[in-house]
């Protein structure tokens, strides 16, 4: 029973992965099919924004179409040290999950 609802969940993401490669927007062509912060699947971009907090001033931003977050970590960073002209020495970095990945651990890692 449990291997069926995992199944049937794994045939959906694939259908809606499909689903979404293959859904092109006639009015912008840059624009990608995704879920929404409602889980509402649509037309979207996906907002990328560094801040300064301890003055609460946006330091790097980006609008990019994938629908993951993973993939923007290492750019916002490398945008953050050519706006800044250098990463500010103590400088921390805080995301949520969509982030994570070992090729980001890895690139955080060395920008120690």
């Amino acid at each position: 029973m449990f291997s069926i609802k995992i199944k049937k969940q794994i045939d959906k993401v694939q259908e809606e992965s499909e689903k979404a490669d293959s859904a092109i927007s006639f009015t912008d062509p840059d624009c990608r099919f995704m879920p929404n912060s409602k889980k509402v699947t649509e037309y979207s971009y996906n907002p990328q924004v560094a801040v300064d907090s301890s003055f609460g001033i946006i330091i790097s931003s980006d609008v990019t179409s994938e629908a993951t977050d993973k993939n923007n970590l290492q750019p916002t960073i490398n945008q953050v040290e050519e706006n800044m002209g250098e990463l500010p020495e103590g400088t921390k970095v805080s995301s949520d999950n969509g982030y994570y990945s070992s090729l980001n651990l890895k690139f955080l890692k060395e920008k120690r």
